[in-house]
């Protein structure tokens, strides 16, 4: 910690300790406020800082346990993110949304039986749980039982009708149960209630074969990636991805070793993966991507941190 993250942690102490009662937990409750802003805003550092804060003055905060524990997960710490949401369900059981959010870090452990026990958790706490009944779908189907998982996300539609990812994961569980027809009739539904999701407009070209594009739209591309840029790693390591090798063996294979002399530009460069292994070739690299969120996840700005003195990435 900086000798400014020190000043601030002593002003905040200080600031909590000169209260008591109900002013002091309105004052945590306004700070936390204020921390979930700053991390919904991409400030992860402050929120993180921030969180730690209010968890030192009460260790057991339910609240700061799970915002800590989910911005955890969102940084690739899932071991030290699930110790986190299973205090934050340990201090608070009756509260539905950590039971999701718990749900959520063991189906990105691959822990599918257990995610779905905390989403059965979740909806028996609140039977109108949207994203109890959603995530639920979602683990049942990564569990090849695709007909409880098909009502678990009709049951969340019928909840929300304008929850459109409530459309996306039914249209997928009824198109891998062979369900195309009805799956199209989903989809028309979802193009009318929003004609501008991207999303719409790809399953239906894909499923009708009617106004097929040349290649998937810009939209669509920048929809999926920016829903997955924090779990995009971890993904990809489950599906044994080699292509930033394969490109690295190309590129040597056609230019010898790097000599730290070219313009590099990294086209579709996601989270950075390929960076580290096409550094040696670069003076300069810069890569782009369709995904604002994969430009400006964590893994990218921690791989630009650590970058070789000398070089320089954009």
């Amino acid at each position: 910690m900086s000798a400014g993250d020190s000043s601030r942690e002593i002003s905040f102490t200080e600031a909590v300790n000169g209260l008591s009662g109900a002013a002091r937990d309105e004052f945590v409750k306004t700070f936390l406020l204020q921390a979930r802003e700053a991390h919904r805003g991409g400030e992860l550092a402050t929120a993180e800082l921030a969180y730690r804060h209010v968890l030192q003055i009460d260790p057991d905060n339910a609240d700061a346990l799970d915002l800590l524990g989910m911005l955890a997960a969102q940084t690739g710490h899932l071991p030290q993110a699930l110790a986190l949401l299973d205090r934050a369900v340990e201090r608070a059981p009756c509260v539905a949304d950590f039971h999701i959010n718990r749900g959520n870090i063991l189906r990105l452990k691959g822990q599918f039986e257990e995610a779905a026990a905390a989403y059965r958790a979740a909806i028996a706490i609140d039977g109108h749980a949207v994203g109890g009944y959603m995530n639920l779908g979602a683990a049942l189907a990564r569990l090849g039982q695709l007909d409880p998982a098909a009502e678990a996300a009709q049951r969340a539609l019928a909840l929300d009708p304008s929850y459109l990812d409530a459309y996306e994961g039914l249209v997928y569980l009824l198109c891998r149960a062979g369900n195309t027809e009805e799956a199209g009739q989903l989809v028309r539904s979802w193009r009318r209630l929003d004609p501008a999701d991207p999303r719409s407009a790809h399953m239906l070209a894909a499923l009708t074969g009617e106004d097929v594009p040349a290649r998937a739209s810009s939209g669509y591309v920048r929809t999926v990636f920016d829903r997955f840029a924090e779990s995009f790693d971890e993904k990809l390591h489950s599906l044994d991805y080699r292509a930033p090798q394969l490109v690295t063996a190309a590129v040597e294979a056609a230019l010898g070793a790097g000599r730290g002399d070219l313009e590099v530009l990294d086209a579709g460069c996601g989270t950075g993966l390929c960076g580290p292994l096409l550094r040696p070739y670069a003076r300069r690299l810069v890569g782009v991507d369709l995904s604002p969120a994969m430009l400006h996840s964590r893994r990218l700005i921690c791989r630009l941190i650590s970058k070789r003195p000398g070089s320089s990435s954009t």
